[in-house]
């Protein structure tokens, strides 16, 4: 009995120990990574896009670099919580904007709307590189879709030419 008392302690510790070791980890990391670089940008906020209070978060080496609109697959799954590692090294000739879709990660529950269609996405879509556009000052961006979002992106490309530069698929969605 008092060796598995012994042994349950012992799991019990290392588990806090590593619970402890990883929130302080979080921590510095996103102390790091939440600071802007000399000439560069890093911002987090909700923008009104369509109606709705939507997660924006922008970052890049320099402000003036091209901008590239990264939309994550799903539908209705962010990828928020994860896209840095992906999406880090396109800020070093990007700067990035990342985008909870309505109803998504940071954008969840801020929406009234009952059904989430085609015809509302590819609003949100525009009205959200509009607000990209004006924002950041450009008369183009260049558009990055994964899973569910290449797909999304092809749409909103082939729909509004005029908006963007290039479209680049990752994680192509192929067959519906």
């Amino acid at each position: 009995m008092k060796k598995a008392l012994k042994i349950t302690g012992k799991i019990l510790l290392g588990i806090l120990i590593t619970l402890v070791a990883a929130i302080v980890i979080m921590l510095i990391g996103n102390s790091i990574n939440g600071r802007a670089p000399d000439g560069g940008i890093n911002e987090t906020m909700y923008a009104d896009i369509n109606g709705t209070k939507q997660w924006i978060n922008i970052y890049g080496q320099d402000k003036d670099n091209p901008v590239l609109l990264y939309l994550h697959g799903g539908p209705g799954s962010s990828t928020s919580h994860i896209d840095y590692a992906f999406t880090r090294k396109w800020s070093d000739v990007y700067t990035v904007f990342k985008w909870d879709q309505r109803n998504c990660g940071k954008s969840y529950g801020t929406s009234k709307t009952e059904a989430i269609t085609a015809d509302i996405m590819m609003q949100d879509g525009e009205e959200t590189t509009e607000y990209l556009l004006n924002y950041m000052d450009k008369e183009k961006i260049t558009l990055l879709g994964h899973s569910w979002g290449s797909l999304y992106g092809a749409n909103l490309a082939l729909k509004y030419p005029e908006y963007y530069e290039s479209f680049i698929g990752t994680g192509q969605f192929i067959d519906l």
